[in-house]
């Protein structure tokens, strides 16, 4: 089952963005980096547009890869490498 978002915004003075999804009944959430931001559309903007214009992916990349950052909740990282590993396919 696909992730389904929940809720989007952008950290303004990190410019990283925060979503939290719930998939299979539970609640999790994506941190997602700055350049992973930059990387996912072109032309690289690093705002909270980008970031709800392109939630839903970042949440499926974040499940794809399981990079779970904190082992007692769903907590997923997704960075640039990521969203760069999943363009290439």
């Amino acid at each position: 089952m696909m992730p389904v978002v929940v809720h989007a915004a952008l950290d303004e003075r990190e410019r990283s963005g925060r979503i939290e999804f719930r998939r299979d009944g539970r609640a999790g959430m994506v941190i997602v980096s700055r350049r992973a931001l930059l990387t996912v559309a072109s032309p690289p903007r690093a705002t909270e547009t980008r970031l709800i214009q392109y939630a839903a992916i970042f949440c499926e990349i974040a499940v794809a890869r399981s990079r779970i950052i904190d082992g007692n909740r769903d907590i997923f990282l997704v960075t640039a490498n990521d969203v760069m590993n999943w363009v290439r396919g």
